[in-house]
C-alpha cells in the first residue's frame, strides 16, 4: 500500500503541473424564450477544443477560453442549439429556443457507451450526481432509495457503516440476486459479509467505498436486455456509475462540508406498567390471594410481590425471578419496594429485613432510548480540476467521520479519486480513473440473536424497571461476588460492558480504477483499450473479555481475526464504429473481455487464553484456530453489437455475447446468449409537432442471459477440522457431492415499454411491462444419506417474474421566479415458483426459530413463509381450547417476504435563490417474520402485552370454542370442530403470550410503509469576483418521518431489515438495530 500512495502522488503532480494558455473569461447568462426563465446545466463549449462548463442553478456561466477561440456552443436537452461568436466580447448572453423535435438526451449504457436514449429498445433510468449529493448519504445504495422505478433498496440497520441491499426489478434466482456495478466502465466488488440473523457483525456492502462527491450521473440499466453485454452477473441489472472528469480552463477549487447528528428515529413499543419477574400481573395475584387455603391468601401485593414475584440476589436465580429476563413482574409506580440489582436481598436475613432495604419499584420509559447517544457524521471534501486543450485533470479528497448512536461505535473513510483525459495525439486519447479508499473501525456493533447485539438484551429480553444510567455509571465495576455490575447475570451482558470490552475492528484499504485508451481509426471506427482492477485488503479482529456471558470467569476470553484479499481484473477490447448512409445510421462494435478474480483468505481464533485478556495467539491454551482459504475465478468473453436506426424513428438493436467460464464443466465452459430490441418514435412518423403532444415512443426487447457458478463447485476436498486432537491435525470430506453434468442457469428477459412527452416536454411518463424466466437454476438439493452425503448441487428449477414499471415527472409551476418540479416512481411485481427438481416440494431459502421457514414452492409464490398458524373455522374464526390458539397440524403459509409495490414522489422547488426538495416513498405488502414481536410478547417488554388492561383483568382471545372429534377411535386420530360458542375462557396474559412458542403466525406482521425520506434546503450566494464564484449553504435531513405502518406491526419494528445483500436478507427480523433519523448542514464554496 505505501507504493500505492507514493504512485497516487505522482498522479496528482502530473495531472496539475500542465501549462495554461493564455486565456480570456467570458461569463453570461442562458434563458429560454419561452418564459425568460434561466436554464441550468446547459452545456457550454468553446468550439474547437475540449473546454467547456455546465451553467448553474441561475442559468449563469463562466469559462475561460483560448485567446484564439472564435466562438462558444450552447446546447441543452429539449431545446436547439446555439452558435455565438465571441468576436472580442467578454458578456455573452444566450436565449434558447425550444426544439421539440431535439430530443438529443444521452445517457451511458453498456460497456460505457453513450447513446441517445430515443434510440434505445430497454428500460434505462438516470440519476444524476446532484440528486445524490442532496441525499448526503455515506452509503451511495442508500442514496437510491426511491430515485428510481424498480429499485428496491433495504436497508439492514441504523448502524454505523451498516449495509444496503439493492434488488432491481426483484427476485430471479433462488442465489444472487445483486446487480453488477460498473465505475467508469469497469465492474467492481459490492460483496458484504458478516451479520446473519444469529450472530455477526455487518461490515457494509462494497459499494460504500464509491464516494458520492465524485459521481457525474448513475444509469440503470434495469433489464437482461439492457445488461447483455456485461456478461453473467448482469442477468440482474447493471449499476453504471459515470465519475466526474475534469474541464479544461483555469484550475477550480471547490470545498464542502455537510455535518448531521444522528438520533434514533423511533424504538419498538415497549410497555412501562410492569417489571422484570413472574407471575407478578394483578390477574394473578388477585386470584392467588383471594384463593382460600392457597398460600397466598390474604396478602398485600406488596408482600407477594416480594416474596413470589421478584427479589434480586444475585441476578443468576438465587433470589426469586431474578435470573429471569422476561418482564413478567409486578406492577411498576404502585408504591412497592423491592430489592433490585442496585438493592440486592441478602439470602441469610429474612424477608422483612430485606424489604427494609429494597428500592422503589418505578418505571423508567425511556431506559432503552437513554442507552443511545447522538451521533455525528460529518463529511469533507476538497476537489480541484482544470486543464488545457490537449489534457485535464481531476482530484477530489473526502474524509467522513462517524460517531455512532451506540456507544463506542464508529468509522473513519478517507477517500481520493484522481482522473485525467489526456490527447495525446490528434487519434489517441487516454483516460485514466483512479480511486483509493481506507475504511477504519475501532468497533462495530455485533447483531443477529446473540449475546453481542445489546437488543437482544435491551430490546427483546429485559427488565422494564431498568435505570439505564446505573448501568452506564458502573459498567467497570464488580458486584461483591466478583460479577461484573448488571442488572442480570443469567444471560446478559451490561450492554456497556459488550460495547466497551467486546469489540469488533475493522481496517481495510481499497483500489479500484481503470486506464482506456481510444485510437481514432477513421471518422467512423475507433478501437478502444480498456483494464481495470479492483483490489481490497481487510483486516478484522473480534475480542470478548473474561467475565462476559460468553466467556466465563476462567476462560480468559477469547478472540478471532482473519485477513482477507480480493482482486479483480478486467480487460476489455473492442472495435467501435459509427456511420450514416443518409436516412439509415449505423452503429455498433465488436470486442473480447477477460476477468480474473484471486481471493485469498486466513484465520486465527482462540476461545481459551492463558493471560486473560491478552487476545494474541501466542496466550491461546491448547491449539489455536485456524482456517486459509484460496480460489481463482476465470472467464473469457467474445461480444458484439449491431445498432440500426432509419430517419430518426425507427431503431434496431442486436447484441451477441460467448463466455467461457472455469467454474463449469469442460463441456459447458462455452456459453452463448443473444438479444434484440426496437423502438419506434411514432411522433416522428406521423409527423407530430404540436407542443401538446411533444415526443411519443413505443419499444420492445428480448434478451437472453446466462450464468455459472461458484469456484470449485465441481470437486470435493478435504477440509481441516479445528480443534486439532491430540496434537494432530484432522481433515473431513465435504457432505457435498460433487456435481455430475453441471450446466450454466439462463434467464430470458422480455419487456414493452411506452414513453410520451407533453407540453414541450413539461410532462412526460415511461411504463414498461416486462417478464423474466430463469431456468436450469443452480441449487443445492437434499440427497439421501444412504449415499453418505447429504446434498448435491444440481441444475433444476424455474422462475418466473413479471411486473409493471411507472416513472413519470410533470412541471407544475414555471415562472420566472419559482418553479416546482414533480417525480413519482412506482412498480408492481409478481414471482412465482413455476418448478423445482423432480420429486423436490420445497427449497428452503432460509429458517428461522422452528417450524419458520422461508420457502419456494412449485406453483407458489416465491417466499412463502411458513409455520404454524392458528386452526380457523370456515368464516376465518380462530379456534382455541381453554383460552389458547389451537395450532394447525402441519406448516402452512403464513405470509410472503415479496411486496406487492414500491413507490416514491420527489418534488423539486427553486425560488430565486432557493432550493429544496423533499421526497416520500413507500413499500406496500412484504411480509416479516419479527422476533422483536414474537419473543418481545413472549417476554412480557411490548406494549401489546398490557393493553385493554389484560394485565389486570385476564385475556379473552377471540374466537370460537372447539371441541375435539375423534375419526378412529383406534388410533385417536381426529379433528377439531367449532361449537359455534364465542370463547368466553379467560387466562393470564402470562400464560396467553408464553402460548406463542411453537407458533409461527403471531410474529408475522406486514411490512408496508409509508415514510418522509428527504428534506433539503438550500441558498446559492454568487459573487462576481475572481476569488469566490459560488457559495452555497443548506439545511437535510434523513429518514424524517414515518407517515405509515400496517396496524398488524404494532410491535412497530422498522419494516427495512435485513443481513447483508443476499435472498435471505429479506422477510426476517432479529433484534435490528434501530433506525436512525439525521439532521444537518452543509457549505459549499466554489473557487
Amino acid at each position: 500500500m505505501n507504493r500505492l500512495k507514493l504512485l497516487l502522488s505522482l498522479f496528482v503532480l502530473t495531472g496539475f503541473t500542465t501549462l495554461m494558455a493564455q486565456t480570456v473569461t467570458i461569463t453570461g447568462t442562458v434563458t429560454s424564450a419561452d418564459d425568460g426563465l434561466p436554464i441550468p446545466s446547459v452545456s457550454v463549449t468553446v468550439k474547437g477544443t475540449t473546454l467547456g462548463m455546465l451553467t448553474d442553478a441561475a442559468g449563469r456561466y463562466s469559462i475561460s477560453a483560448p485567446a484564439s477561440a472564435t466562438s462558444l456552443t450552447f446546447t441543452f436537452v429539449g431545446m436547439k442549439t446555439v452558435t455565438e461568436n465571441i468576436s472580442g466580447r467578454t458578456t455573452i448572453d444566450v436565449v434558447m429556443q425550444t426544439d421539440m423535435l431535439g430530443l438529443d438526451e444521452v445517457v451511458v449504457t453498456a460497456l460505457g457507451i453513450t447513446r441517445e436514449k430515443k434510440a434505445l429498445g430497454y428500460a434505462v433510468q438516470e440519476v444524476s450526481g446532484s440528486e445524490l449529493a442532496n441525499a448526503e448519504e455515506t452509503n451511495i445504495v442508500n442514496a437510491l432509495q426511491g430515485k428510481a422505478a424498480g429499485v428496491q433498496i433495504t436497508r439492514a440497520s441504523g448502524a454505523v457503516g451498516s449495509s444496503a441491499q439493492i434488488l432491481i426489478r426483484g427476485i430471479k434466482s433462488f442465489g444472487d440476486n445483486q446487480p453488477l456495478w460498473v465505475v467508469d466502465g469497469t465492474p467492481i466488488s459490492n460483496s458484504s459479509s458478516g451479520a446473519t440473523q444469529w450472530s455477526g457483525v455487518d461490515f457494509g456492502n462494497n459499494a460504500s467505498d464509491i464516494d458520492p462527491e465524485i459521481i457525474e450521473s448513475i444509469s440503470i440499466l434495469k433489464g437482461a436486455n439492457a445488461a447483455a453485454l456485461y456478461g453473467s452477473r448482469a442477468r440482474n441489472g447493471v449499476v453504471l456509475v459515470t465519475t466526474k472528469r475534469g474541464k479544461a480552463g483555469q484550475i477550480k477549487v471547490s470545498l464542502s462540508n455537510s455535518t448531521s447528528f444522528d438520533n434514533i428515529a423511533w424504538l419498538p413499543a415497549y410497555q412501562n406498567e410492569y417489571g422484570q419477574g413472574v407471575n407478578g400481573e394483578e390477574y394473578i395475584f388477585n386470584i392467588r390471594s383471594n384463593t382460600v387455603g392457597s398460600p397466598y391468601y390474604g396478602m398485600t401485593y406488596q408482600d407477594y410481590a416480594h416474596a413470589y414475584s421478584f427479589r434480586y440476589v444475585n441476578g443468576m436465580g438465587g433470589g426469586r425471578g431474578d435470573g429471569t429476563d422476561e418482564s413478567w413482574g409486578p406492577r411498576l409506580d404502585a408504591g412497592l419496594n423491592l430489592n433490585q440489582f442496585f438493592a440486592p436481598a441478602d439470602p441469610s436475613l429474612t424477608l422483612a429485613q430485606n424489604l427494609a432495604n429494597a428500592a422503589p419499584w418505578v418505571s423508567h420509559p425511556n431506559n432503552v432510548r437513554d442507552f443511545f447517544q447522538t451521533g455525528i457524521t460529518s463529511t469533507s471534501s476538497v476537489s480541484m480540476e482544470g486543464g488545457t486543450d490537449n489534457m485535464t485533470a481531476r482530484m477530489t479528497y473526502t474524509n467522513v467521520l462517524e460517531k455512532g448512536t451506540i456507544p463506542n461505535t464508529d468509522q473513519k473513510r478517507n477517500q481520493i479519486n484522481l482522473s485525467t483525459v489526456m490527447n495525446l495525439t490528434p487519434k489517441l486519447k487516454v483516460d485514466v480513473a483512479l480511486n483509493y479508499a481506507k475504511t477504519g473501525n475501532d468497533n462495530l456493533p455485533g447483531q443477529g440473536y446473540d449475546v453481542q447485539n445489546i437488543m437482544q438484551s435491551i430490546g427483546g429480553w429485559f427488565g422494564r424497571q431498568v435505570d439505564m444510567k446505573l448501568l452506564e455509571e458502573n459498567w467497570d465495576t464488580f458486584f461483591d461476588n466478583g460479577m461484573p455490575y448488571n442488572w442480570n447475570s443469567n444471560y446478559h451482558n451490561n450492554p456497556y460492558w459488550t460495547v466497551n470490552k467486546n469489540t469488533t475492528s475493522r481496517n481495510r484499504e481499497r483500489i479500484f480504477g481503470n486506464a482506456t485508451a481510444t485510437y481514432q481509426l477513421t471518422d467512423w471506427l475507433n478501437i478502444v483499450g480498456r483494464y481495470g482492477m479492483d483490489y481490497y485488503s481487510e483486516f478484522r479482529k473480534h475480542v470478548t473479555y473474561e467475565g462476559s456471558n460468553d466467556a466465563p470467569f476462567g476462560t480468559g476470553g477469547y478472540f478471532w481475526q482473519n485477513q482477507r484479499d480480493n482482486r479483480e481484473t478486467n480487460a476489455d477490447v473492442f472495435l467501435n464504429f459509427q456511420k450514416d448512409f443518409s436516412a439509415l445510421q449505423v452503429s455498433g462494435n465488436i470486442g473480447a473481455s477477460y476477468r480474473n478474480v484471486l481471493y485469498n483468505y486466513g484465520s486465527i481464533s482462540a476461545d481459551m487464553l492463558t493471560v486473560p485478556n491478552f487476545f494474541d495467539v501466542s496466550n491461546v491454551q491448547g491449539s489455536a484456530g485456524t482456517d486459509m482459504y484460496r480460489s481463482e475465478y476465470e472467464q473469457n468473453s467474445i461480444f458484439g453489437a449491431l445498432n440500426l436506426g432509419y430517419a430518426n424513428q425507427l431503431y434496431l438493436d442486436f447484441t451477441i455475447r460467448n463466455d467461457w467460464s472455469s467454474t463449469l464443466p469442460k463441456e459447458e465452459w462455452s456459453y452463448p446468449y443473444p438479444s434484440v430490441s426496437l423502438g419506434w418514435i411514432f411522433t416522428e412518423t406521423f409527423g407530430l409537432t404540436e407542443s401538446a403532444f411533444s415526443f411519443g415512443k413505443l419499444r420492445a426487447s428480448w434478451a437472453k442471459v446466462g450464468s455459472d457458478t461458484d469456484p470449485y463447485s465441481l470437486s470435493a476436498s478435504y477440509g481441516a477440522v479445528t480443534p486439532a486432537y491430540d496434537g494432530n491435525t484432522q481433515f473431513g470430506y465435504p457432505d457435498d457431492l460433487p456435481p455430475i453434468g453441471l450446466r450454466p442457469e439462463f434467464t430470458t428477459s422480455t419487456e414493452f415499454g411506452l414513453e410520451a412527452k407533453f407540453f414541450d416536454n413539461r410532462l412526460g411518463f415511461d411504463v414498461a411491462y416486462f417478464n423474466n424466466v430463469t431456468t436450469d437454476q443452480i441449487i443445492t438439493a437434499d440427497i439421501s444419506g444412504s449415499s453418505g452425503f447429504t446434498s448435491m448441487r444440481i441444475n433444476a428449477g424455474e422462475i418466473e417474474s413479471n411486473g409493471v414499471e411507472v416513472s413519470a415527472y410533470g412541471e407544475i409551476v414555471r415562472t420566472k421566479d419559482f418553479s416546482w418540479m414533480a417525480t413519482v416512481n412506482w412498480s408492481k411485481q409478481k414471482t412465482v415458483v413455476n418448478r423445482l427438481a423432480e420429486g423436490v416440494t420445497s427449497l428452503v431459502l432460509n429458517s428461522s426459530w422452528s417450524p419458520t421457514t422461508v420457502e419456494a414452492r412449485p406453483g407458489e409464490p416465491f417466499g412463502q413463509i411458513y409455520g404454524i398458524a392458528y386452526q380457523r373455522d370456515e368464516d376465518g374464526n380462530k379456534l382455541l381450547d381453554g383460552g389458547y390458539e389451537i395450532p394447525t397440524d402441519a406448516p402452512v403459509v403464513c405470509g410472503n417476504t415479496l411486496p406487492d409495490w414500491l413507490g416514491s414522489i420527489n418534488n423539486s422547488f427553486r425560488y430565486k435563490q432557493f432550493t429544496g426538495n423533499f421526497m416520500i416513498d413507500a413499500k406496500w405488502g412484504g411480509d416479516i417474520f419479527t422476533v422483536t414481536k414474537w419473543f418481545g410478547d413472549y417476554s412480557g417488554i411490548t406494549e401489546t402485552t398490557v393493553a385493554n388492561n389484560i394485565r389486570e383483568d385476564g385475556v379473552v382471545a377471540e374466537g370460537m370454542i372447539a371441541e375435539w372429534i375423534e375419526d378412529n377411535a383406534e388410533t385417536g386420530a381426529g379433528h377439531w370442530e367449532s361449537t359455534g360458542v364465542k370463547n368466553d375462557v379467560r387466562v393470564s396474559s402470562q400464560a396467553y403470550f408464553g402460548n406463542y412458542w411453537g407458533f409461527t403466525e403471531p410474529g408475522v406482521v406486514d411490512g408496508s410503509y409509508v415514510k418522509l425520506r428527504e428534506i433539503n434546503l438550500g441558498y446559492d450566494v454568487r459573487f462576481r469576483n475572481k476569488m469566490v464564484s459560488n457559495l452555497n449553504v443548506g439545511l437535510y435531513a434523513r429518514n424524517v418521518a414515518v407517515l405509515y405502518l400496517h396496524p398488524s406491526n404494532d410491535i412497530r419494528i422498522d419494516p427495512e431489515t435485513g443481513y447483508g445483500t443476499g435472498t435471505d436478507a429479506l422477510g426476517l427480523e432479529q433484534y435490528q438495530l434501530p433506525p436512525v433519523r439525521s439532521m444537518g448542514f452543509k457549505l459549499r464554496v466554489d473557487f
